[in-house]
């Protein structure tokens, strides 16, 4: 009969007799109450083996037992500020017992997010003494995936699985080193195995939607998604996710009633807490009118999101709406003269004001709340506008002979993982615009700035390259220079939203995975119509291929074949 018992259900027998026996008997048996809290912390019964284990009694008869401070430590960390007791737990039992690799174990996993070092030393010392702790090694790859430690993170994961090959969570880790690592092929296959171990993982669809949405398949990642909307009971990431894969497809509708979700996970994406603790209108007739208190609009994300999307501010105004628009203070100016929105901007606060119970929405929302198609998106360029001359300090000479380009090759460096991605490295453009410079064709100038600035050190003394970073002190200073270049060529950064709100002739410089709102596989973008081309690397990675294209475009635009002009050059 017990033969054909579920585990559970044998658990669950166990303890009603250790109950049992306990309570008839007249003396206490230390190890049988231990055993019986074994089995409850088994059966996830948390409460009453915490209690059980909490009696003076208990405690007395076990001073002495490492497993009992271990179980202790344990089911501390289950309890509401329990981590200071699971320490003092864990550190008894090492006094009494250090070469128990389950012990450094349940250490490290307590220490690996206040104290990664420690946690890392506790991990290996487990590892030495158990080298076959698959849990162990998948922690431990775990952790180091979260120090960008990603390599090492692949090798931990990948003994893991050799371990236990039947691990799905683990499989799952080990695809999300992958995509860290760039390779979004094996990653893909990590996620597949983990479903195919588990098909209720609702992680490893979100995370295999989210890859196929990276890799440019986001039709097929709309079916992974959903099905991880299901099982993870409409997480916010996998909504945000489905978001994506919408937008990529301009199926704007669906995209944007998803696209709110990235308001659960701010620590990504910067959007930070609402100003007011008022309602977020989920229509346009919910919004104030008249004498209504003003709709309080927020920025959020990055600085050219910020510009990408105040273009929607000038539709709250034509629609009668009051509003007042929180701005971060790099772009007071801008919104201020260029928007020509004057008092309607105020300084971003990062505290609610729960007080304050106004109306208010997130600047990214706006498309949502307007019901913006690829077919209605508000592109009229140019939609900032220069409100005086530049003051003389920012005015650019007039090139002699050509062109007078903006350039921008490097993404903001604070943000490691999107800079790796769509920055180009400064050495792989000079030699296509030294020829040009050469031949008086164009004048360069540079608009990097911050850490990436100190690249163009080896041809700053070049009489047509000139670098404004010393004179840029905030966006109305780039806007100033900017207005007066004829093309920008720019990486995807707040310079080149900035060039397309101008209506500068602008080529953007994509990476193979590129953000939402530049589609796919077009050349063009619907947000800046007539100014704005797009130049796609062909693989990951391969800017060799954009710098290709560009070399092509320049062709054209002088109607020359510029390698032959330098050999020609040469050959005299």
């Amino acid at each position: 009969m017990a033969a054909n018992c579920e585990p559970g259900e044998v658990l669950e027998r166990l303890a009603c007799t250790l109950r049992d026996e306990r309570e008839c008997s007249l003396q206490i048996e230390p190890q049988r109450q231990l055993a019986e809290a074994l089995v409850l912390w088994r059966l996830k019964r948390l409460g009453d083996a915490w209690e059980l284990l909490l009696s003076s009694l208990m405690e007395e008869a076990h001073a002495n037992e490492p497993t009992y401070w271990i179980l202790r430590g344990m089911l501390a960390r289950t309890q509401p500020d329990g981590s200071a007791q699971a320490l003092r737990a864990y550190r008894q039992a090492l006094v009494l017992d250090g070469s128990r690799a389950d012990l450094h174990y349940n250490l490290a996993n307590l220490l690996r997010e206040e104290n990664p070092a420690a946690a890392e030393n506790a991990y290996c010392r487990s590892l030495q003494l158990d080298p076959q702790h698959s849990d162990c090694w998948h922690n431990f790859g775990a952790m180091l995936h979260g120090l960008e430690r990603s390599t090492e993170a692949r090798l931990s994961l990948q003994r893991s699985i050799q371990l236990d090959p039947n691990a799905a969570n683990v499989w799952c880790d080990l695809g999300n080193v992958l995509v860290a690592l760039d390779d979004a092929h094996a990653a893909q296959r990590a996620f597949l195995l983990a479903i195919s171990l588990d098909g209720m993982h609702g992680a490893s669809h979100v995370n295999l939607g989210a890859a196929l949405v990276a890799g440019l398949e986001p039709q097929q990642a709309i079916t992974y998604l959903k099905r991880g909307v299901e099982l993870q009971q409409s997480s916010a990431d996998a909504l945000f996710n489905l978001a994506l894969a919408h937008l990529h497809l301009g199926e704007f509708t669906a995209g944007w009633a998803y696209y709110d979700a990235r308001l659960s996970l701010t620590k990504d994406l910067g959007a930070g807490p609402p100003p007011t603790a008022g309602a977020m209108p989920e229509s346009i007739e919910e919004c104030p009118r008249g004498d209504d208190p003003p709709l309080v609009v927020w920025s959020e994300q990055g600085v050219g999101d910020g510009i990408h999307f105040c273009r929607y501010l000038a539709l709250l105004e034509a629609a009668r709406i009051p509003f007042e628009f929180r701005a971060p203070l790099s772009l007071l100016p801008l919104y201020r003269d260029w928007l020509r929105l004057g008092d309607w901007v105020v300084p971003a606060t990062k505290s609610t004001d729960q007080t304050d119970q106004r109306p208010q929405i997130p600047l990214l929302s706006l498309p949502r709340l307007f019901g913006t198609t690829v077919t209605t998106i508000p592109s009229q360029l140019p939609y900032l506008h220069a409100p005086e001359l530049p003051p003389d300090c920012l005015k650019v000479p007039e090139p002699p002979g050509g062109l007078a380009v903006g350039l921008v090759w490097a993404s903001h460096a604070d943000n490691h993982k999107m800079y790796r991605r769509k920055s180009i490295p400064l050495t792989l453009l000079m030699p296509l615009f030294l020829t040009m410079l050469d031949l008086d064709l164009i004048d360069l100038h540079c608009l990097q700035c911050g850490v990436d600035e100190v690249q163009l050190q080896p041809w700053a003394q070049h009489e047509r390259i000139t670098s404004w970073a010393p004179q840029l002190t905030h966006f109305g200073d780039t806007a100033h220079v900017l207005n007066q270049l004829d093309l920008v060529i720019s990486v995807d950064t707040a310079v080149a939203h900035l060039a397309g709100a101008l209506g500068k002739p602008t080529w953007l410089l994509l990476p193979y995975s590129a953000d939402f709102r530049w589609l796919q596989q077009r050349q063009d973008s619907p947000w800046y119509p007539g100014s704005m081309r797009l130049y796609r690397q062909s693989a990951l990675g391969d800017w060799c291929s954009v710098v290709y294209q560009l070399q092509e475009a320049f062709n054209r635009l002088f109607l020359l074949d510029l390698d032959a002009v330098v050999s020609h050059t040469f050959e005299r």
